[in-house]
Order: structure tokens, then C-alpha cells, then sequence
């Protein structure tokens, strides 16, 4: 199983504080961080993922840990655009495309993809499991020019090209920063996960045409070992967004939505299961305190402790009209 750590920025940079197996480390920008600060931050072999993405409140840090494994066991490996981090049970591979929107945008993203899933193939760990991208600008453009929509197509051509189907599109989310590269980071596994979908949303991919050419490629949850791989949601009932400009009715929303996959997914693999980490992304600061107070309210999520099992961080979400989009683990 893996394990999930959010830290303070200050604690990051103190190699004491990582923990052993430290796969990859997910920051996010602080008074003490900075987008392009990744040297000291993780351990010789751990990814760095450093972004632009503000951190709000207490954490600035996620670590993905394999506690199975220690230094010794894990290989780094770097080829071109692609850097890995292998365990004997997980494969991390980051990467990052620089100016996405000087490129062809739906090419850059299939070929990018393409090599990723060479990568996986060559490794013996073919499946994936979990999927994170960080898009600059990602509602900019109209209608079918939006970078969001054009990556989405590029998502799928790379899919199909695979010969992945829908039953095997893992977990994923798709923020939006400033910045002008997009980062994405993958896990996958040598076991094919289960995948799973909420009975109140539509599956992403099969999205109406008025969202885009193609429908995002994603599974609400992907489950490995008795976790479950919360993917971005949102304020969506079946493919339409909820509360416009009611932050309070949003999170209801989202967290309502992800209680009810959590227990679809606990039906699927027949065990029990209760979110274990959040993170939440929040297109304004201020909305801070009325997200924090909703999710210690909600009696799904009321066991978390805010300061060490939920990450905030300031991002645009997919679509304009959200307000916010939370993520995590379930076990």
C-alpha cells in the first residue's frame, strides 16, 4: 500500500522530515517556496513535482511513499523528456512540456503520452493507476480552442492509440495554473486496478458534445489494495455544474459526491472504506475558511484533521463556473 504525507514547506527541506520510501513529493508555492526551487526539497531519488499552485493554510507539501521501500531499492531513471522513480510495487514517472500553448497543443499532449506509456511497457508496470496534470491557463480560448478541451482530445488520440478502453481509464485530476508548462506526474502499477464511477455523474468520457470534441478520459476512482485513488471532483450531477457562484453549495456538492463514490467503490471491492486525505484546490483564497468549515461539518469527513490530513491549494478548475475541486484517498 502506499502511503500519503502532507508537510509544512519548512519541514520539506529538512531531509529528516521525508519520510523512508519517498517516492515523489508534490509542492506547491509558499513565502518559503518558490515554482522553480525543486534541488533540496526531496530525497536524491524521490520526483520533485514543484508548481506555481499557492498553498493555503497549514501543508505546502504531499509526499507518495512506498513504506516497503528504502534507498536501496529504488531506481531513478531519467530519458529525454521522462523521469522515473521505481519500487519493487510502484512506478512514478514525471514530466513536463514547456510553453504547451506555442505547441499543438492535442499532438504534444498524444505524443508526450505516448512516450509515458513506452515507459510503463519497458518497466513491467503497465497498468496505470493514477494520474495528475497541472495545465497552464486551462479554461483559456473558446469553445473548442480551450486548452483544456484541446488537451483532453490529445489525451484521447494517446489512449486509443494504446488500445486502453474506458474500462481501464485511471483515476486523474486536471488543475489549472499560470505557469506556462504543464506537469503531469503518473503511478502505475505491475496489478490492473479496479476502476470505479459515481451513480450521480455521468463517466467524464462520456461527457455530451457541448463539453468538447471528446470527453476527458478518466475514472471518478481507481482502487489498488484496498485504497481508492479519488480523482478531481466537483460540483457536477450527471454532466452539469451545480451551484454557479455558491462556493458553500459547491463543496456540499463535491463532498456529497465523493461520500457516495467512496461507498461505491467500498461495494466493489467489498471492504469498508473512509476518506483518508484531501486535497482541495480553490480558484479564490477567500474561500478558505467556509471550504474548511464545510468539510469538518460533513459526517463523512469530520474524522480528518484538517492541519494533517487536508492540503489547499489556490488553482482554476476545469471549468469556469467551479469554485472548487477536491481529491484524495479513501482505505
Amino acid at each position: 500500500m502506499l502511503e500519503f504525507a502532507y508537510l509544512p514547506a519548512e519541514d520539506a527541506h529538512k531531509p529528516s522530515c521525508l519520510p523512508r520510501g519517498t517516492l515523489a513529493v508534490q509542492g506547491f508555492s509558499t513565502s518559503l517556496t518558490s515554482s522553480t526551487e525543486e534541488d533540496d526539497a526531496a530525497p536524491p531519488n524521490a520526483l520533485m513535482c514543484q508548481t506555481d499552485l499557492r498553498a493555503l493554510g497549514t501543508n505546502a507539501y504531499e509526499c507518495i511513499i512506498d513504506p516497503s521501500a528504502d534507498e536501496y531499492s529504488l531506481r531513478h531513471a531519467a530519458e529525454g523528456d521522462i523521469e522515473s522513480i521505481e519500487s519493487p510495487n510502484w512506478l512514478m514517472i514525471k514530466t513536463r512540456i514547456e510553453n504547451l500553448a506555442s505547441t499543438v497543443i492535442e499532438d504534444t499532449v498524444a505524443e508526450r503520452y505516448k512516450q509515458v506509456f513506452a515507459r510503463l511497457d519497458r518497466s513491467g508496470f503497465p497498468h496505470l493507476v493514477r494520474a495528475w496534470h497541472v495545465i497552464p491557463h486551462i479554461t483559456a480560448g473558446d469553445d473548442d480552442s480551450e486548452i483544456y478541451r484541446r488537451f483532453s482530445v490529445g489525451r484521447a488520440r494517446a489512449f486509443k492509440a494504446a488500445s486502453i478502453h474506458t474500462e481501464d481509464f485511471p483515476a486523474a485530476s486536471a488543475i489549472g495554473s499560470q505557469q506556462s508548462a504543464m506537469s503531469m506526474l503518473f503511478l502505475a502499477s505491475k496489478q490492473r486496478p479496479m476502476h470505479h464511477e459515481n451513480a450521480v455523474q455521468s463517466p467524464a468520457y462520456r461527457y455530451p458534445r457541448q463539453y468538447g470534441p471528446v470527453g476527458p478520459s478518466f475514472a471518478r476512482a481507481s482502487s489498488l489494495n484496498g485504497q481508492v485513488f479519488i480523482s478531481g471532483t466537483a460540483s457536477i450531477t450527471g454532466h452539469t455544474s451545480k451551484g454557479i457562484g455558491d462556493v458553500c453549495e459547491q463543496t456540499s456538492t463535491t463532498l456529497n459526491n465523493i461520500e457516495g463514490l467512496i461507498h461505491s467503490a467500498a461495494h466493489d471491492i467489498g471492504k469498508t472504506l473512509r476518506a483518508h486525505h484531501l486535497k482541495v484546490y480553490l480558484k479564490d483564497v477567500s474561500y478558505l475558511a467556509e471550504v474548511a468549515n464545510r468539510i469538518a461539518a460533513h459526517p463523512s469527513f469530520s474524522h480528518l484533521e484538517i492541519d494533517r490530513s487536508v492540503l489547499f491549494a489556490q488553482a482554476d478548475i476545469c471549468r469556469s463556473e467551479l469554485l472548487v475541486e477536491i481529491e484524495g484517498l479513501a482505505q
